[in-house]
């Protein structure tokens, strides 16, 4: 065999062997199997979803639900690996169009479930996943709104203490040569100055909780009672206008409730009653 006949036959072994290692490649990496949108969330991502407390979501470009914790799916956020909730997609498709983290409160409305409240944050993550954090905060609306009537109630009750008292201080001072009458008036005044503490107390007390405990806690009442005290708190304007207040209601009768609550309420009808 001459030179150029060994040249030629080593050249064509060489192409030879690159072309079945080339088709021997195309072929192994077409048996492999594609890229899943779960293997875009490292095993770091899903431990730390796995430990949130919070409703967290990880959605995929196209808007699937990749990974979502726990509740996130007792929130109802998440229907056929999308999210049902309109407000929060719309966030998320903000966000995928210009990747700026946006935030926004909506409530979440579910069948045969009491509607939630809820705070969203969503941001974009590097690896193209867009990540929204769901807070539940309906509980918390919840303590608040009693705090604001409980506020609003007090607040309208210290009228009554203080509009006494004046009543009171101007009667005493009318009585000041009838010791009997300065004793009876000082002894009321007494009362509605424990009565103005007990207010401002529970005012504190009120600022300084930090759950709905104390202002729903329920135990069962005598009704009876409950109106003797609500009687008694606006006694002395009543003896003021000459009006003569009494209750009839049996002894037996109970209720099943907070006594803050429902003496405030009891108050303010018979204070509007004597107004």
């Amino acid at each position: 065999m001459t030179l150029p006949a060994e040249i030629a036959l080593g050249i064509g072994i060489i192409i030879g062997a690159l072309v079945t290692f080339l088709w021997r490649y195309s072929e192994r990496k077409q048996q492999l199997p594609a890229p899943t949108e779960d293997s875009l969330v490292s095993a770091d991502t899903s431990a730390v979803l796995a430990a949130l407390r919070s409703s967290a979501v990880l959605i995929s470009p196209d808007g699937h639900v990749v990974q979502a914790s726990a509740p996130a799916h007792e929130l109802g956020l998440i229907q056929d690996d999308r999210l049902r909730n309109p407000e929060l997609q719309a966030l998320v498709s903000a966000v995928m169009r210009d990747g700026i983290v946006r935030q926004d409160s909506f409530t979440i409305n579910r069948k045969r479930r009491a509607a939630s409240h809820v705070f969203a944050r969503v941001a974009p993550l590097s690896s193209g996943l867009v990540l929204a954090l769901v807070e539940d905060r309906t509980r918390e609306n919840r303590i608040e709104s009693l705090r604001r009537d409980f506020v609003a109630n007090s607040s309208h009750e210290l009228k009554t203490p203080i509009g006494a008292i004046n009543l009171l201080a101007e009667a005493v001072s009318e009585a000041s040569d009838d010791p009997e009458a300065v004793e009876r008036f000082a002894g009321r005044m007494q009362i509605e100055s424990e009565r103005l503490s007990r207010l401002i107390q529970q005012i504190i007390d009120l600022s300084r909780i930090q759950d709905d405990e104390a202002i729903t806690d329920r135990v069962v009442l005598s009704l009876s009672e409950l109106g003797a005290a609500a009687i008694e708190r606006s006694g002395t304007e009543a003896l003021a206008k000459d009006i003569d207040i009494s209750i009839t209601a049996p002894e037996q009768i109970s209720v099943y409730g907070n006594r803050i609550q429902l003496l405030s309420a009891l108050n303010n009808l018979v204070e509007n009653a004597v107004a």
